[in-house]
């Protein structure tokens, strides 16, 4: 992690004021590689601006990391982890 990184880290609370999150953006496996995925992301920031809205909060699967690179480019840090139990799958120890 960077300098930049844990600074930025210390004051993960401060926030602007209203807070825009995304639970889930995807495209599809047919179309990845078009760009898609950059002007969606940069039209949806976009729409969020307009409505007042600087702050944003994304998620994203644990080794998606085509999508990691893609957020992060935009600017996005990690800041919380979620951990989850689904039934049927196997759990790893």
């Amino acid at each position: 992690m960077t300098e930049a990184e844990r600074v930025w880290l210390d004051d993960t609370w401060s926030t602007s004021g209203r807070i825009g999150e995304v639970e889930s953006l995807g495209v599809l496996s047919s179309h990845r590689g078009r760009s898609l995925e950059t002007r969606l992301l940069d039209a949806f920031e976009e729409w969020l601006a307009q409505a007042g809205v600087d702050d944003l909060v994304l998620g994203v699967l644990a080794g998606n990391e085509a999508a990691i690179r893609l957020y992060a480019i935009h600017g996005y840090l990690p800041t919380w982890m979620y951990l989850s139990k689904f039934h049927g799958r196997p759990r790893s120890r």
